[in-house]
């Protein structure tokens, strides 16, 4: 166990002088919603993208913050009932909003119509409009002609929604005293965890070892376990996640048996792979992570005689120095990450989790606590 102590104090004083000087902070969740063509004129469909995109790449240059994906709102919009049809709407952004857990919605809409002087433009409207608050910060309408002025007049339309935005939204210039990268927490996870199964369902096996003794991993006791685990957030719907987790797990025992003073030593070495659904909740810098799964397990017991006064042997007469018995296993599990995000990237994680094996004829379970480290992409 020495050894493994060694080699998680070299991990941890490897990676934390990277990161130590960033400074966390929580990031505002927006939406952007796509500009909706309300009078549905076919000629004017090309601007429920061209002004969504300039808006979108002007705050995007000023400002930091977490954007939903398409995909992201339209399935909290679908689970809702909400009509997407109704996106350029004050109600739509706001129960859109709501129900995704954002901080801003941003939406809008434009009518074509046509001047005195028989001249078309768009008359637009671009709203911010602030979950949190419960209102909207700022309602902006402006027309834009359908002439060679058109694209010019849409950059100063996002001109004006960026300075609105001001209003909700961090500008990445106040921000550099913080440290912070320009980009928002990445949805890709990469953990590495360490720790001992201290749990066993039944008890540990204690009594004189023998012939008919079936022996499993929860028989060792403080087996040291290794994790490496690949998780994405916002599975689907946000703060949802889906982790696969590989690892293994190592230890040692001694063994009385009744026909002999001495022990025997017996090592365990085994492998698992697994698969986990769970739930992020944050609370400032710090994140509670409920999660259950199922997976397979893969290992082997190894039994030195070597230190008896008379061999064991087998039912050929010959003398057994060693033996291996090989196991196998589904299993569930289910358990908790507390975790600290001490930036976008980088956060640390205390995690505790039960396992039930099916053998075939028997059941076993073990306890895990351990931490480790979470580095986000």
């Amino acid at each position: 166990m020495k050894r493994h102590r060694i080699l998680i104090c070299l991990i941890i004083a490897i990676c934390l002088p990277t990161y130590s000087e960033l400074v966390a902070k929580e990031l505002p969740k927006v939406i952007i919603l796509p500009f909706k063509n309300i009078t549905k004129n076919p000629n004017y469909d090309y601007l429920e993208t061209t002004i969504t995109d300039a808006i979108r790449t002007k705050l995007k240059k000023k400002f930091i913050f977490q954007e939903a994906s398409e995909g992201q709102w339209k399935a909290v919009s679908k689970r809702s009932f909400l009509t997407d049809s109704d996106c350029y709407t004050t109600s739509y952004g706001m129960q859109l909003g709501l129900y995704a857990a954002q901080d801003v919605v941003i939406n809008g809409g434009f009518i074509s119509m046509q001047g005195a002087k028989g001249s078309e433009f768009a008359s637009t409207v671009v709203r911010i409009i602030s979950i949190t608050e419960k209102k909207v910060i700022s309602e902006i309408a402006i027309e834009i002609p359908t002439d060679s002025q058109i694209f010019k007049t849409i950059d100063e339309v996002a001109d004006k929604v960026a300075k609105e935005a001001s209003k909700v939204l961090p500008n990445k210039d106040d921000l550099k005293q913080f440290n912070l990268a320009e980009e928002a927490m990445g949805l890709n996870e990469i953990s590495v965890f360490a720790g001992a199964n201290i749990i066993a369902v039944p008890a540990a096996f204690n009594g004189d070892f023998s012939s008919t003794t079936n022996l499993f991993p929860k028989d060792f006791k403080n087996a040291f376990e290794g994790r490496i685990s690949y998780t994405r957030h916002d599975f689907l719907k946000p703060h949802a996640l889906l982790t696969v987790v590989g690892g293994g797990h190592f230890g040692t025992g001694e063994l009385k048996i009744a026909v002999d003073t001495k022990t025997i030593h017996a090592s365990l070495a085994g492998f698992f792979l697994s698969g986990n659904a769970g739930y992020r909740f944050d609370v400032s810098k710090f994140f509670l992570e409920p999660i259950a799964g199922a997976g397979f397990y893969l290992g082997n017991i190894k039994l030195d005689y070597s230190t008896l006064s008379v061999l064991p042997v087998d039912s050929n007469g010959a003398s057994k120095s060693s033996a291996n018995l090989n196991i196998s296993s589904v299993f569930v599990e289910a358990g908790l990450h507390l975790g600290y995000q001490i930036n976008r990237v980088l956060a640390v994680q205390l995690t505790g989790q039960y396992r039930q094996y099916f053998y075939i004829g028997a059941t076993s379970g073990a306890g895990f606590v351990g931490g480790g480290l979470s580095f986000r992409m």
